[in-house]
C-alpha cells in the first residue's frame, strides 16, 4: 500500500512539475521558443519590445506566423524593419498585443477588443473557428504563459 502511494506521488509530481515549469515562462520566453515566429522575433527585436513582453503581467500576443508576414506585400516588411521606420513597427506590434489576458475561448464571447495601440480587433467565430477582424484565423488554443497568453493567428494586423 505504501509503495503504490510513493508511486501515485511520483507520478503527480511528474506530470505537475513540467507545467510549472511552462507556467514559468514569459511571453517574451514563449515567443522566442518557437521556430514558427522568428519573423515576429526579429521585429520585436527590432521595435526594442523584447523586455516589455519579459516584465509585462496579464497580457495576449496575437502572434503572427513566420507564413502570415510571408504573405505581406513585397518589400513591407523590410521596410518596417528600417531603423527610421521604428515607430510604425511599435504601432504595428502593439496592434497584435492586449491589455488582458484571454484565452481563445474568453475572446470569442467579446464584440471588440482594445489593443494597446489603440486600435480594435473584432473576434468572432468563422464556420466554427476564431477569427480576428473575420480574416485572421487564430492557430488552435491559447498558449498559457506567466504573464499572459499567446495565440497564434495566420495573417499580421495591419491598421
Amino acid at each position: 500500500m505504501k509503495s503504490a502511494s510513493v508511486l501515485a506521488f511520483l507520478a503527480l509530481l511528474a506530470i505537475a512539475v513540467p507545467n510549472a515549469r511552462a507556467s514559468e515562462t514569459t511571453l517574451a520566453q514563449a515567443l522566442a521558443s518557437n521556430p514558427d515566429l522568428s519573423t515576429l522575433n526579429s521585429a520585436i527585436e527590432a521595435a526594442g519590445l523584447g523586455d516589455a513582453l519579459a516584465g509585462a503581467s496579464a497580457l495576449t500576443v496575437l502572434a503572427p506566423t513566420n507564413e502570415a508576414f510571408a504573405a505581406l506585400p513585397a518589400g513591407t516588411l523590410d521596410g518596417l524593419l528600417a531603423p527610421e521606420r521604428k515607430a510604425d513597427l511599435v504601432k504595428l506590434l502593439q496592434g497584435h498585443v492586449l491589455g488582458v489576458a484571454y484565452t481563445a475561448d474568453s475572446l470569442k464571447t467579446r464584440r471588440s477588443v482594445a489593443t494597446l495601440a489603440g486600435t480594435e480587433i473584432k473576434p468572432g467565430l468563422v464556420r466554427g473557428k476564431l477569427r480576428i477582424n473575420e480574416d485572421a484565423r487564430v492557430a488552435g488554443k491559447a498558449i498559457k504563459v506567466a504573464n499572459g497568453y499567446v495565440l497564434l493567428i495566420d495573417k499580421v494586423l495591419v491598421p
